[in-house]
């Protein structure tokens, strides 16, 4: 069950098998989805065995109780062994989560017989967690849980989705949050559990410190996230701060990476703004693109109501970008006078201000050290270790 690699003639690691069971996972249909737990299993990975189920769901069109098909395709797996989960729903009103433990039993089985029995599930999300969990009880496998979902700092848990989380963290041996707002508020939804908080992981292979070569005439600032109609993530605050702005300062630029059902609307309010000519709608782009943006960006600026962590802020700390941030929830963690500013969230005035002193202070900031202080706290080698060192002390 538990191998050894050597380090050195003096020295071994003991590398565990993990088996890792999410329902938010790159496919085919959404190749963006969960890049983020990918992130974390990669990370793992560097330090133990891992494989990968992702339950994708209930299938009607199954013709069989349940299926679990290895993914192939090498651009989705990234060199990790990743099986997808699909079962038949349930006939019979509310028992679909009841049968699903059932077909998961029986799939965790198989999986064993065929890859060994793991010494950890680590499930990321409640809802696969509740799975994890009771499986993990079933075979006597210890259970980690990695919490990500904004439905906790949000106010959007339905009760089912509390009671579940509740039940699921009470049987995990460990729970580990991205974020002190987001362990503080499921705490605050009622939910107990053994926490430990680990940040994302942000891939220092694309996201790297590049030197800044501002053009004085022209600041650069930068958005990249969803465009969807929630308006959680700030964009019309953001907008109306920019107006203002204008009345003292247009020598800027903002570039928005993004898309989403919201991006119409967001277009008509730049222009009911008169901020047209300011501001550029580039849509979806590939995370080396990204990269580069932020890497010419003089200015990352998140202006959401709530995050959970806000993984494009920690890539932007990484090539070295100053970031005017809402305190929102994640970015509190790692924000501070080094690396950029904090705000108040949903306030247009406050990030009016924010903007006027970010643009005093951009010289002020070192940027090569905000790269290499954002490596040191979110490369995969940092966040697989802290991992391992749950692993170990719950085993």
């Amino acid at each position: 069950m538990i191998t050894q690699d050597r380090i050195s003639p003096n020295q071994t690691r003991k590398r565990l098998r993990i088996l890792f069971l999410t329902n938010w996972y790159p496919s085919l249909e959404n190749p963006v989805e969960g890049i983020f737990v990918q992130e974390i299993i990669r990370a793992v990975s560097i330090f133990h065995s891992v494989i990968v189920v992702h339950n994708t769901g209930a299938d009607t069109a199954l013709d069989q109780p349940w299926t679990l098909e290895q993914e192939e395709n090498s651009s989705l797996t990234k060199g990790i062994k990743t099986y997808r989960f699909r079962y038949r729903p349930s006939t019979i009103p509310r028992t679909t989560l009841f049968l699903s433990i059932i077909y998961f039993l029986q799939a965790s089985r198989w999986l064993i017989r065929n890859t060994g029995k793991p010494d950890i599930i680590h499930a990321h999300v409640y809802q696969a967690g509740i799975l994890a969990a009771i499986i993990g009880k079933i075979l006597r496998i210890p259970v980690v849980i990695s919490e990500h979902s904004s439905a906790f700092v949000r106010g959007l848990l339905s009760r089912s989705g509390r009671l579940l989380a509740r039940i699921a963290f009470r049987l995990a041996n460990v729970i580990v949050p991205v974020s002190t707002a987001l362990k503080d508020s499921i705490v605050d939804n009622g939910i107990r559990g053994n926490f430990q908080i680990i940040p994302n992981v942000v891939d220092e292979e694309v996201f790297f410190y590049q030197q800044k070569k501002r053009v004085k005439s022209v600041l650069r600032f930068l958005y990249v996230g969803l465009l969807d109609l929630s308006e959680n993530k700030g964009l019309p605050i953001l907008f109306q701060a920019l107006e203002r702005l204008l009345e003292c300062d247009a020598s800027w630029q903002l570039d928005i990476i993004g898309d989403g059902e919201g991006r119409g609307k967001y277009q008509e309010l730049v222009s009911e703004y008169r901020l047209k000519e300011f501001v550029t709608f580039h849509g979806m782009k590939t995370k080396s693109e990204v990269a580069n943006f932020m890497g010419e960006a003089d200015l990352f600026v998140l202006p959401s109501i709530k995050e959970t962590f806000s993984v494009v802020t920690a890539e932007a700390l990484a090539t070295g970008t100053p970031v005017l941030a809402t305190k929102c929830g994640g970015p509190e963690d790692y924000i501070n006078q080094t690396n950029g500013i904090l705000i108040e969230a949903g306030a247009p005035e406050a990030l009016f201000e924010g903007l006027l002193e970010s643009i005093k202070s951009l010289d002020s900031f070192d940027n090569l050290m905000i790269s290499r202080d954002a490596h040191d706290r979110f490369s995969p080698k940092v966040i697989g270790e802290e991992f391992t060192n749950i692993y170990n002390r719950i085993l």
